[in-house]
């Protein structure tokens, strides 16, 4: 019973001299004793909180969890952020010399980046704060000492860097914008609050209040900036390690790996990439009716109309020739048995006759330029002769009823998968009008940066030549993906599926063939070739000759036997 009288009163006895020795130490000693004891911690765990607001009003708000050793320096952090209405949850790592993170805009990747400092921030912030004791403001309870610092005037960077928590920045690219803002900043107004528990003088809880003007562009109109942020620690030298999923560190990559990553994924869509197609009737190829549409087909008969011949039909071996008009016409649409074209002898109007010649009808009261027919819509431009008057785009059905105004001003056009795609000079941008919309909402819009000469749509994809330096090019109508077909320049190209044929200004307007698919460029024919149509599998064209009637070639589009058309 007296042994266990005597083991109370010493302990009494002790925790009363451990007090006396608390009680004997001044606000100042307290805090250097602390900053000995964290100098000690050899690991703990934090959480950190932080609500932040600029001038605009835009939020961001984070919830921070964490655990660290400090020797060898490792950490695991978990980071829920709200930024601007979006929420995403991601996770950072600390070894040594390096730091593994998720990234905000790309969260399949794990990021590595080399670490040159290690962090310090608790031992940093109490050695700024005792660098100010003389302007802290100090008070004490039954457990915990606190001090508090406050000013509202310009605050040096440097002091207010060693306050701000490391742990709540992990990416570097954001670091260094972070850095950036901050070297562009004045701190205007700065509260911290510091909170020592009193029995092992290990920090329990430190907070930022701070408000600051940043003018990122020197634009001479500062932007506020406010943040809160509260920290609290715990667990000192209880944890034995942090978790670290190795496996997920084995892969993470490094930023340059990731843009490497991303480029060779890129190029396997473009190069797996195959537009979305919607069926649709077209009376004549867009690439044909670019080059005036003389030459059309049913997949049956071949229709064509030669200078000075009028407008015919045959058989693609030639076979069952039969004069459907006298007169040249142009823009040749077939669509199911009617034919639809420019009849250049009868002052350029629009017609209509049927495949065998019969019921021949006229469609528009002028001179009319770019006929285009898909599914049951007639496109064209009739033009008037009054002074500056722009070329209007109209349409009517193939039955010419319902005809409407689509565009003011138009050089020249196509239609192809819901759009009407068109030029208003040349050469020039191209712009679209998206015909799926109604007549209220749809309004122009251009295709940026493309500059072109030549344009057409085959299966889902604009051709076009470039105006600025003269290589043909595709854009996918589907996804926007833009591709440079050529290396060479050209002037006037047609094309069927993945192949091209161009005019290379590079050998005398050689005839050219390029492969999409596998990059062949191969020669064809020699020769000044000017016009180009393609028609069941063959191209159709012509070459410069000292007679005024052009002499006609074909070549399959696999390149072999060039022939005479008579």
């Amino acid at each position: 019973m007296k042994l266990k009288s005597w083991t109370i009163m010493a302990t009494i006895l002790f925790l009363m001299g451990c007090t006396t020795i608390q009680e004997d130490l001044t606000h100042e000693e307290i805090l250097e004793r602390t900053m000995e004891e964290m100098s000690e911690v050899e690991s703990y765990s934090f959480e950190i909180t932080s609500e932040q607001i600029d001038g605009f009003d835009n939020e961001a708000v984070f919830d921070i969890q964490g655990e660290r050793l400090v020797t060898p320096f490792r950490a695991s952090i978990q980071r829920d952020m709200e930024v601007m209405g979006q929420r995403r949850e991601m996770k950072s790592y600390y070894i040594e010399d390096m730091v593994y993170y998720e990234d905000f805009t790309a969260p399949d990747f794990l990021f590595k980046s080399e670490n040159d400092e290690e962090p310090d921030h608790l031992l940093d912030g109490l050695e700024a704060l005792h660098s100010r004791f003389d302007q802290l403001k100090v008070s004490d309870d039954e457990d915990d000492y606190t001090y508090e610092y406050m000013i509202e005037q310009e605050e040096e960077q440097a002091f207010f860097s060693s306050l701000y928590p490391y742990f709540v920045i992990t990416d570097p690219m954001e670091q260094s914008i972070s850095d950036l803002y901050l070297d562009r900043s004045d701190i205007i107004d700065l509260h911290v609050s510091l909170t020592v528990d009193q029995e092992d003088f290990h920090v329990k809880e430190m907070n930022l209040d701070y408000v600051l003007n940043y003018d990122y562009a020197d634009s001479g109109n500062p932007t506020e900036l406010s943040e809160t942020i509260e920290m609290s620690f715990s667990n000192y030298n209880e944890l034995d390690d942090v978790p670290i999923p190795e496996e997920e560190i084995e892969s993470a990559v490094t930023f340059q790996e990731h843009m490497e990553i991303m480029e060779e994924e890129r190029e396997k869509e473009r190069e797996e990439h195959v537009p979305e197609v919607m069926d649709e009737e077209l009376g004549n190829s867009s690439a044909n009716l670019m080059y005036d549409g003389h030459w059309a087909t049913d997949d049956e008969w071949i229709y064509f109309s030669n200078r000075g011949k009028g407008l015919h039909k045959q058989k693609e071996d030639g076979s069952e020739r039969e004069q459907l008009l006298e007169n040249d016409v142009s823009h040749i649409n077939v669509i199911g048995d009617w034919l639809f074209f420019i009849d250049r002898m009868e002052d350029s109007k629009a017609y209509r006759m049927k495949t065998d010649g019969s019921e021949r009808e006229q469609i528009t009261e002028t001179y009319t330029e770019n006929l285009i027919v898909v599914d049951d819509w007639i496109y064209f431009i009739p033009v008037t002769y009054e002074p500056d008057a722009e070329k209007a785009v109209y349409r009517m059905r193939t039955d010419l009823t319902d005809r409407e105004q689509l565009l003011d001003n138009a050089f020249q056009f196509t239609v192809s998968q819901g759009y009407l795609i068109f030029q208003t000079e040349y050469p020039g941008n191209i712009s679209y009008l998206d015909l799926n919309l109604g007549d209220t909402e749809a309004e122009p819009v251009m295709f940026g940066g493309v500059h072109a000469r030549f344009f057409f749509v085959s299966d889902g994809w604009l051709y076009y030549e470039s105006a600025d330096d003269d290589y043909i090019y595709r854009f996918s109508l589907d996804n926007g993906q833009t591709e440079q077909l050529t290396e060479t320049a050209s002037y006037g190209f047609n094309a069927d599926d993945n192949l091209i044929f161009y005019r290379n200004v590079e050998d005398d307007s050689s005839l050219y063939r390029y492969n999409v698919d596998t990059g062949e460029n191969d020669k064809l024919d020699d020769g000044e070739v000017s016009i180009m149509y393609i028609i069941d599998e063959y191209l159709y064209y012509t070459k410069a000759t000292t007679s005024r009637t052009p002499q006609w070639y074909r070549v399959h589009v696999d390149g072999e036997t060039i022939e005479e058309v008579d």
